[in-house]
């Protein structure tokens, strides 16, 4: 599984220093705007920062099936004595390992707004920042396994597009979006919902990818 792992990583490697580079100047506009525009201004920051990796966390995952569709990669894949569980489930722990990263960069752009402190709003941000790439992902996956990546499109727009238009939403409707006890609540479930969401995923992802044609 590591070799997979291996290949994924290898894959986005052309990417990475683009994403270095973005990462890098809004880590820097952040502080800027940290020392000059006060707390507000780097709130504001702190939630496009978030944004951004999650966002990218998702990306990432799709870039690999689409690497993989074009260079035909499934046809050798299923020659490795890995079997359906180590392909699949090595696409789910690349998944994991960017939302893991993202949520790391998320907190350490908490702290810096903070000042070396985190309040329940922006834990629960941080967390989310983690949670939802998986939880996307989980949806995703299995529709890449059965469709592609080319027939799965909309799929992909509507994933990313749905999480913004509900929020928009609440806000238009006077619904607060801050940390309230019934969301306290479902932070601490978040954990069991995501491994939920993502063993769900995975079994069906398996039984797909076991009974496609190649």
């Amino acid at each position: 599984m590591s070799g997979l792992l291996l290949k994924d990583f290898l894959s986005v490697r052309k990417q990475g220093k683009t994403i270095a580079w973005v990462l890098a100047f809004y880590l820097l506009f952040f502080v800027a705007l940290d020392r000059m525009g006060g707390p507000k201004s780097a709130d504001s920051m702190l939630t496009v920062v978030i944004s951004i990796v999650t966002m990218l966390a998702v990306v990432l995952t799709v870039n690999t099936f689409a690497y993989d569709e074009a260079a035909k990669w499934d046809v050798f894949a299923r020659s490795l004595p890995v079997g359906a569980r180590g392909i699949v489930g090595a696409r789910y722990l690349l998944a994991v390992l960017y939302s893991a990263a993202g949520a790391l960069l998320a907190l350490a752009a908490a702290l810096i707004s903070g000042r070396g402190r985190i309040g329940p709003d922006a834990l629960a941000a941080c967390t989310a920042s983690g949670a939802v790439p998986l939880i996307l992902c989980s949806v995703l996956i299995p529709l890449f396994y059965k469709f592609g990546i080319q027939k799965a499109r909309i799929a992909v727009m509507a994933v990313f597009l749905i999480p913004f238009v509900a929020v928009m939403l609440l806000k238009n409707f006077g619904v607060p979006v801050a940390v309230s006890d019934a969301q306290v609540l479902l932070l601490k479930l978040s954990p069991v919902i995501v491994l939920a969401a993502v063993g769900i995923s995975f079994f069906i992802s398996c039984r797909i990818y076991r009974n496609r044609e190649v």
